[in-house]
């Protein structure tokens, strides 16, 4: 079989093309690959984000019972009377009658 100028050209274009597109098609599949890899490792992360926020939630809401518990008006009147403090009925706050005085300190 003999072939042409315009027929070898042909076969070389054809095999470039093959070529470029399987390369193309190679590089099309370790990148689905890479970005399948990275949608897995996202999703696993935000459920471990979700977890670790559950637990920090339930943490927080033990700490807030602890300081409403701390502050309750009972246990501070108990506080106040087991340290000798009496609750006064009209007290008197201290005040100031300078108010640029206040002002020009930094």
């Amino acid at each position: 079989m003999v072939f042409t100028p315009f027929q070898e050209k042909v076969k070389k274009i054809f095999f470039v093309l093959f070529g470029f597109f399987a390369v193309l098609i190679c590089c099309e599949a370790i990148l689905l690959v890479t970005l399948y890899n990275d949608s897995v490792n996202i999703r696993h992360e935000i459920s471990r984000l979700r977890s670790e926020k559950s637990v920090l939630e339930s943490q927080n809401s033990e700490i807030k019972d602890a300081v409403f518990a701390i502050l309750d008006s009972a246990s501070v009147e108990s506080f106040a009377v087991s340290h000798g403090m009496v609750k006064e009925a009209t007290p008197s706050y201290l005040r100031v009658d300078f108010p640029w005085l206040l002002a020009s300190f930094p």
